[in-house]
């Protein structure tokens, strides 16, 4: 039944099973970063609180990598979208000049 289902909406059966493995694989991630913070408070006085500390920052720092990363992804296709309106602009006015510096400063 799902290998028909995938042929009459062309997606692999594999992908249906992707999808979801990562749905739950992302929710097991949540609760582990969610259990870590809060047994960090926990284990105040025991050999464990050092390496649950150690751990919560490693998850923040890679937290915010991937937030910086897609920020960066934003700036990047904004940077995009005002060139291109530039260009737009330039290649309008017909001058060659113009459009042979476009042309060159894209490489």
């Amino acid at each position: 039944m799902l290998s028909i289902l995938a042929q009459l909406t062309q997606v692999d059966p594999s992908t249906a099973r992707n999808t979801k493995m990562k749905s739950g694989l992302l929710t097991a991630w949540s609760g582990t970063q969610m259990l870590l913070s809060r047994a960090a408070g926990l284990l105040d006085g025991t050999p464990f609180k050092t390496p649950v500390a150690a751990v919560n920052v490693l998850i923040k720092l890679g937290n915010d990598v991937a937030e910086n990363n897609d920020a960066l992804k934003d700036i990047i296709a904004s940077t995009e979208e005002r060139l291109n309106t530039v260009a737009t602009a330039l290649a309008k006015e017909g001058d060659t000049v113009a459009h042979a510096m476009i042309q060159d400063f894209a490489g």
